[in-house]
């Protein structure tokens, strides 16, 4: 799913695959400064997102980036003969040339650290309390359980909790 200043984008696909960007779409909601949003959902989107930030780039407006999912994220480092495919996706997005890319939730610094002029937003760190509320959370007798020392890592702004990894 791509949305370009909060409209979603709408594309075809001929019968051989190839996919038809509706440019309608995209010349009515271009704006001086645009944001175009992007949720992974296969790789066909990484394409799309390619001819969108075209379409602006030939028309010389700038663009943010708002990535609720990075693609390979879970790829972000090399294990034997395993593929950096992080590092390419990144190199993608970084090809296009975004005035900025923010990125929700990232799996790992490593994704932050590949990607040109990006920032990382945690909701979760930003929702915890309320939730905790909600439930009715014990910070005297309840955890907070992470998976991995990676997610513990993740979410290390996240204090005044007893914590559990596992």
């Amino acid at each position: 799913m791509i949305q370009l200043n909060g409209v979603e984008l709408a594309f075809r696909t001929f019968p051989n695959g190839e996919t038809l960007v509706d440019g309608e779409s995209i010349s009515a909601n271009i704006q001086d400064l645009n944001a175009i949003s992007f949720k992974y959902e296969n790789d066909s989107d990484l394409i799309k997102l390619m001819f969108v930030k075209s379409v602006l780039d030939e028309r010389d407006k700038p663009a943010s980036l708002l990535i609720y999912y990075m693609p390979y994220s879970r790829m972000d480092r090399v294990e034997g003969a395993s593929v950096f495919t992080l590092k390419y996706a990144a190199n993608l997005i970084n090809s296009l040339q975004f005035k900025d890319v923010t990125v929700i939730e990232p799996h790992s610094d490593v994704t932050l650290a590949l990607l040109n002029r990006s920032k990382a937003k945690y909701p979760t760190v930003e929702l915890l309390e309320q939730v905790a509320d909600e439930v009715g959370f014990d910070r005297d007798t309840d955890y907070l359980f992470f998976p991995d020392a990676g997610a513990q890592k993740r979410y290390s702004k996240v204090k005044g909790y007893k914590q559990l990894v596992g």
